[in-house]
């Protein structure tokens, strides 16, 4: 398992949905990412472990992490201060 150290935290991303609400399909091309995570690892930040926790559901800025390949999963690095919101 990854250990992210300071104010960092390791993600798994929420892959977006294949189709629309009314059923139209949504080509690989044409899809955006979510920026929607579940949280996995937290580094040692005593704020950030104040407000996030392994398993919550949180919003992170576009174009925020770096990606990594770990143990044939693939996660996303963030800044503690990249998190947006946790989705309750």
């Amino acid at each position: 398992m990854l250990k992210p150290v300071q104010d960092n935290v390791c993600l798994t991303r929420i892959v977006a949905s294949e189709e629309m609400v009314n059923g139209l399909y949504i080509p690989d091309s044409a899809k955006e990412d979510a920026n929607i995570g579940i949280i996995e690892a937290l580094g040692t930040d005593p704020e950030m472990l104040e407000v996030l926790s392994v398993g919550d559901k949180v919003i992170y800025r576009k174009f925020a992490g770096t990606e990594v390949k770990f143990e044939d999963e693939t996660y996303l690095i963030v800044k503690f201060a990249d998190i947006l919101c946790v989705v309750e």
